[in-house]
């Protein structure tokens, strides 16, 4: 939302709170211009099909209702093509996916290689799609660029090792559990994993999993707690190289994230970080984590830092701007489906409305 007010011709703000009809209680309240959704699986994901199905179909009327009676402009970012939640695609999810997918006027992806993809799973037209990276998370977060040094003495890192970071949510489809397996198969002494972030209550068995496993290598450090951000650039600043082992991705915040502090990423070879992450292509992997562990072996300290120095580069041109002439167009008549116009040339009103 930070990133879009960046834009004076645009009025962001925050949909309703909450699960039940917010998106209509949203539009009744504020009667935006355009509604801007991230994820929507919140809206009727449950663990019980009986009652998921009443969700989703509560949700889709809704939807319909919002877009033919009251003719709004709906802009959906597509962060991942079925929930990460799912083992497996869950039939509620496909069919509440597609029913929704009808009623936007675009679909954001983040590369191109989504596209094709994503508009056979959806049911819908690939002209519904339109490609804009996501903008640069630098200058949103706290950074007193702090030395490598400095930051292991306050997070009691030795000064000399090798430290892989991953931050972030601590959730099944994060593939952390495979991240400690692979590290603890690697026998380099001055490696270091640190694993930090908060696992949400459903999620406490998977994190209780991850520390048994980590349990008997002292080169393991779980920090498993939710994150301060004024905390954030400690342990980025002491990492020499961010771990992102996720099983699924088409996009990634937590890679935007690391960016911006400069630091060396290893990812899979997936979504769009083959493209954003094309300065430091030898530590992506195709299938196996070992792939980007025998290459981080082969990288001395000083080529860690000129792969974070070009990410960083990257990243710095990266603008939310981009999204927020996408969603100025969208609302002023380039979706395929009849949009409402701009009569007086007052600011479009912008309506950010995800339930997670």
């Amino acid at each position: 939302m930070e990133g879009l007010q960046k834009d004076s011709r645009l009025d962001v703000g925050h949909g309703a709170d909450g699960r039940r009809l917010a998106v209509l209680r949203t539009v009744l309240r504020d009667r935006p211009d355009v509604l801007h959704f991230d994820w929507i699986q919140g809206y009727f994901l449950h663990p019980t099909n009986l009652i998921a199905w009443p969700q989703s179909l509560v949700f889709v009327a809704e939807m319909f209702l919002v877009r033919l009676v009251f003719c709004r402009t709906i802009v959906w970012s597509l962060h991942n093509i079925v929930a990460h939640t799912s083992a497996k695609p869950r039939r509620v999810d496909l069919w509440t996916r597609r029913a929704f997918a009808r009623v936007c006027s675009k679909i954001r992806v983040f590369d191109i290689s989504t596209v094709s993809r994503a508009a056979s799973a959806l049911g819908v037209e690939e002209d519904r799609f339109v490609v804009c990276p996501e903008g640069s998370y630098i200058g949103f977060y706290p950074d007193d660029e702090l030395s490598q040094a400095e930051a292991r003495r306050t997070l009691n890192v030795e000064l000399d090792a090798v430290v892989l970071l991953y931050v972030g949510f601590i959730r099944q489809y994060k593939g952390l559990d495979r991240l400690v397996r692979t590290f603890k198969a690697v026998k380099h002494p001055r490696w270091r994993l640190i694993i930090a972030g908060n696992p949400k209550p459903r999620d406490a068995e998977f994190a209780e999993n991850v520390a048994q496993l980590a349990r008997d290598d002292d080169r393991i450090r779980l920090d498993l707690r939710f994150i301060d951000e004024d905390e954030l650039q400690y342990y980025f600043r002491a990492a020499d190289v961010v771990v992102l082992p996720f099983r699924n991705i088409e996009n990634s915040g937590s890679a935007n994230l690391a960016m911006g502090f400069s630091k060396a990423i290893i990812a899979p070879n997936k979504g769009n970080l083959p493209r954003r992450l094309q300065h430091q292509a030898k530590l992506l992997y195709d299938n196996d984590l070992n792939e980007a562990f025998d290459a981080l072996a082969d990288c001395d300290r000083g080529l860690l830092e000129h792969f974070g120095r070009e990410n960083r580069c990257f990243a710095e041109r990266l603008n939310w701007t981009d999204f927020a002439a996408e969603l100025i167009a969208v609302h002023l008549g380039r979706g395929k489906r009849k949009t409402r116009t701009e009569p007086d040339g007052t600011k479009p009103t912008v309506a950010q409305v995800t339930h997670s």
